[in-house]
Order: C-alpha cells, then sequence, then structure tokens
C-alpha cells in the first residue's frame, strides 16, 4: 500500500494502489482545494517532491508545461502507485475548507441542510458567500444563512444550479470560504 507524506505535517497517510492523491487524502479528512475533480481547473496543484505518479488525462490549460517542469501535478489527476511525499501550494488555499455531509435538499427555497464533519463555522459566518463541491453535485454557488453548531443551512444562488445534479443526503462535499 502506497504511503503520501505532506510537508509540514508528520503524520503519513495510506492510499489504495491507482488511488488519486486527492481521494486518499480526502479519506483521511484532509482537504486540498479542489473544484471539477476532473483535471479541468487546476485548483487542485501540489508539488511533488518525491516518488512518482501516475497522471491521468488532463486539460492542458489547468496545467501548463512550464508549471508541470517545476514538479506540480494536479491530485485529482495524479494516481499513486509508490510513496510519494508532495507539498501543499498554500498560496492556491482559501482561508477555509470545510468537509460537510448533505442532509437534505429544499428545491423550494433553494435550500441546502448540511452537517460539518471538519471545521466549524461561527455565527458570524451567517451572510457569507460559499462554493459547495462535491464529486455528486459538482460545484454550487450559496449564502450561509444558519448556523447552529454542526449544521449550516445555505441558499444557492442560481447561477450555480447549471448543469448541477440535485445533491443527495449522504453526498459528501466541501464548503470554501473566501479568504
Amino acid at each position: 500500500m502506497p504511503l503520501i507524506r505532506i510537508e509540514d505535517d508528520a503524520r503519513i497517510y495510506s492510499a489504495e494502489d491507482g488511488e488519486t492523491v486527492l481521494l486518499a487524502l480526502r479519506r483521511h479528512r484532509i482537504t486540498l482545494p479542489s473544484s471539477c475533480e476532473a483535471g479541468e481547473c487546476g485548483t487542485c496543484k501540489v508539488q511533488l517532491l518525491a516518488g512518482e505518479v501516475h497522471e491521468l488525462d488532463y486539460d492542458p490549460w489547468a496545467l501548463e508545461p512550464e508549471v508541470r517542469v517545476r514538479g506540480i501535478v494536479l491530485a485529482c489527476r495524479a494516481t499513486v502507485w509508490s510513496d510519494i511525499e508532495i507539498r501543499r501550494l498554500r498560496g492556491l488555499e482559501p482561508q477555509r475548507v470545510l468537509g460537510a455531509r448533505v442532509l437534505e435538499w429544499d428545491a423550494g427555497p433553494l435550500q441546502l441542510h448540511l452537517a460539518l464533519e471538519a471545521g466549524e463555522l461561527a455565527p458570524g459566518d451567517v451572510e457569507r458567500s460559499v462554493t459547495v463541491e462535491g464529486a455528486q453535485t459538482g460545484c454550487l454557488y450559496a449564502r450561509i444563512v444558519a448556523v447552529d453548531g454542526r449544521h449550516v443551512c445555505c441558499v444557492l444562488q442560481l447561477a450555480g444550479l447549471v448543469s448541477v445534479t440535485r445533491p443527495q443526503p449522504g453526498d459528501v462535499v466541501v464548503l470554501r470560504l473566501p479568504g
């Protein structure tokens, strides 16, 4: 079983043969910036410091050749077959990334009810804009309207509903709050 080490993190994370860096770390509740998860946006860039990965197809716009030669790879398209070490590209990360699970989707007022699994929100986060991203839902744009402990209610913005699958209870999502 291959291992993933993140620079400046004393822990070591296991990966299944052929699993992407992004999915392997997500299994361990480690979040990296991500959006499309298809190699088209470039949000999940990390620097490969040691080891080798097999890169799945990606859009050249998402990872330019001059960036790739510096060891930068897309975590969503880099599959792990041996032990590796990566560096987070902190300049690309939003201020806060929170893991959550969909509790309910209310199509009437376009509300999404979530249970936080990683990270915290405060009452002061109400009215902040947030993106809700998940493998099943794509990228949704929303506004936080209520925070009650680990439960969050967001109202979706119509712009975020184009070509998006309706969230289902149990879907795992990531909330991104801009810095």
